[in-house]
C-alpha cells in the first residue's frame, strides 16, 4: 500500500521496493486533528453562550411582567447551558429573593458580580439585599467597592445614604443623597428620602421644599403616592391641616392595590391626627391585604377602643397640631443593571434604584 506518489521528501523507498511514511507526516495528522477538535469543542461552547443568553434575556422579560415562575425556568435553563451567564445568575437572585430564599439570592448575585468584573451596578444591588436583610455593614462595603470603580455612582451614594439612615445618621444621609443627586438630578427616589430625612430632622420646610423641586420636574399626575403622603406630613407640620388631607386623598387614590406599608402608614398618621374615620378606612384597606399583621391588628384595637370611647360619651383627648414622622420608604423593587464591560478604566454603566 503506497502512502504517496511521486518524489515527496515526506516519504522513501524501503529496500523491498515499497514506500514509507516518514514519521513528521502523521505529526502533522495529528496537530491538524487535534486543532479541529478544539475548534469544533469551540464552537459548541459559543452555542451555549449565545443559547444560555437568549434564555437569560427571556427570563429577564419574564421577571418583568413579575411572572416569576416562568422566569425561574428560564434562568436554570440558561445556567445549564452556561453556569458562568452573570445576566442567568442575577436573574436566579431577584427570583430567589422575591421567593424570600435571601440566601440563595446573595449567592447567586455574588456570583454574578465575580463574572462581571465588579459590575457597579450589581455591587449596588447585592448590597440592598445585605442591608434589607439587616447587614448594613456588608451593604456600606459594596456601595464603596462600587465608588472604588465609579466615584459618581448615584446607586452607590444612594446606597451609602440608606446605610447612614439605617443607623439614624441623618446628616449624613443627606450628604450622600446630595452626592447622589449631583451625579443624577432628576432622580425622584431619592429626592423622596432627602424630603423623609428633613422631615425627621424637624425641618418640615426643607422637607416641603424638596418636594415642591419634584413637582418642578414631574407633572402632579406623575408623583407617587409616597410623595404625595410625604407631602401631607410636611404640610400638617406646618399647620396646614386642609391642604395636608388633600395630599393624603391624592396618596390614597395613587397607591397601589398591594400597598400594604402606605396604608398601613396612612391609618397610623390618621389615627394620630385623631381623624377616626379615615384611619379605619385606610387600615381596612391594609387588613385586607395582610389579615394577620402584627402592627395593623395593634392599631386596630387601638382604634376600636377610641370609637368605644365616644360611644360612650367621653370625647377622645384634641389631635396633635404635627404628625408623628412615619416612614414612607417601601421596599426595592428589581433594578434595571447595566451589564455593559466590567469596570477597570472602562466607562462605567448607570443605575437605576431604590423604587
Amino acid at each position: 500500500m503506497k502512502c504517496a506518489s511521486g518524489n515527496s521528501s515526506n516519504v522513501r523507498p524501503r529496500p523491498d521496493g515499497r514506500w514509507r511514511c516518514r514519521p513528521t507526516i502523521f505529526l502533522v495528522l495529528v496537530v491538524v486533528s487535534a486543532q479541529g477538535c478544539s475548534s469544533l469543542r469551540r464552537n459548541q461552547r459559543d452555542a451555549s453562550v449565545a443559547e444560555a443568553r437568549q434564555f437569560s434575556l427571556r427570563g429577564a422579560d419574564a421577571l418583568q411582567l413579575k411572572k416569576n415562575t416562568d422566569a425561574e425556568t428560564l434562568f436554570a435553563e440558561a445556567l445549564r447551558r452556561c453556569p458562568a451567564d452573570e445576566r442567568a445568575h442575577w436573574g436566579m437572585a431577584e427570583v430567589q429573593w422575591q421567593k424570600g430564599n435571601c440566601q440563595q439570592a446573595a449567592d447567586h448575585l455574588q456570583q454574578a458580580v465575580k463574572l462581571s468584573g465588579n459590575n457597579p451596578d450589581l455591587l449596588v444591588r447585592l448590597g440592598e439585599m445585605h442591608l434589607q436583610a439587616g447587614r448594613p455593614e456588608e451593604a456600606l462595603k459594596q456601595a464603596d467597592l462600587a465608588l472604588a470603580s465609579n466615584r459618581q455612582h448615584a446607586g452607590a451614594w444612594q446606597l451609602r445614604g440608606r446605610v447612614a439612615e439605617h443607623h439614624q445618621q441623618w446628616q449624613q444621609a443627606i450628604d450622600c443623597y446630595q452626592r447622589a443627586l449631583m451625579a443624577k438630578p432628576n432622580n425622584p427616589p431619592v429626592q423622596l428620602a432627602v424630603a423623609e430625612v428633613y422631615q425627621r430632622l424637624g425641618k418640615p420646610q426643607r422637607s416641603l421644599a424638596t418636594l415642591e423641586r419634584m413637582s418642578d420636574a414631574q407633572s402632579a399626575e406623575y408623583q407617587s403616592a409616597a410623595a404625595w403622603m410625604l407631602k401631607g406630613q410636611a404640610l400638617a407640620s406646618l399647620g396646614q391641616s386642609d391642604a395636608a388631607k388633600l395630599c393624603w386623598r391624592e396618596a390614597a387614590s395613587r397607591a397601589g392595590t398591594q400597598d400594604f406599608q402606605l396604608f398601613l402608614n396612612m391609618a397610623d398618621i390618621h389615627a394620630q391626627r385623631g381623624e377616626l374615620a379615615e384611619a379605619r378606612v385606610a387600615l381596612g384597606r391594609a387588613l385586607n391585604l395582610q389579615p394577620d399583621h402584627q402592627q395593623a391588628r395593634q392599631l386596630k384595637d387601638r382604634l376600636e377602643q377610641q370609637f368605644s370611647t365616644i360611644v360612650a360619651g367621653q370625647l377622645p383627648p384634641s389631635p396633635p397640631a404635627t404628625t408623628g414622622i412615619i416612614s414612607v420608604s417601601g421596599p426595592l423593587s428589581p433594578p434595571q443593571i447595566n451589564f455593559g464591560q466590567p469596570a477597570g478604566g472602562q466607562s462605567p454603566p448607570s443605575t437605576d434604584s431604590r423604587d
